[in-house]
C-alpha cells in the first residue's frame, strides 16, 4: 500500500466551479481513484489526476494548509492510516 494523492478542479460553463482532493492509502493509481469516485461522484472523477505521495500543487495548495501536509508525510513516514480529503463548491447560477 501507498499513500496516493487524487485532485480534480472543475469548472464548465463559468457560473461554478468544484475543487476537490483526496489523500489515502491505496495498492495502486486505480485504487486510490476508485476511493476518489466514491467520495465525489463519477463524474468529477472523469477529470482526476492521481500520483503517489504527498502532492503539492495549486489544488493541494488551495485545500490544505501546510502544515496539514505535512502532518500528512510524518503520519506516512511512521506507517499510519491516512484519509484526508476537501472540496469546495462555488455555483453561481
Amino acid at each position: 500500500m501507498l499513500l496516493w494523492t487524487t485532485w480534480a478542479d472543475y469548472a464548465a460553463t463559468g457560473e461554478g466551479h468544484t475543487t476537490v482532493a483526496c489523500l489515502g492509502w491505496a495498492p495502486d493509481a486505480a485504487g486510490a481513484k476508485e476511493a476518489f469516485t466514491k467520495l465525489f461522484g463519477e463524474f468529477i472523477a472523469l477529470g482526476c489526476e492521481t500520483k503517489v505521495g504527498v502532492v503539492r500543487n495549486e489544488v493541494t495548495r488551495f485545500l490544505f494548509s501546510e502544515i496539514a501536509l505535512q502532518n500528512i508525510e510524518l503520519a506516512e513516514a511512521r506507517g499510519c492510516t491516512v484519509i484526508t480529503y476537501a472540496e469546495m463548491h462555488i455555483n453561481c447560477s
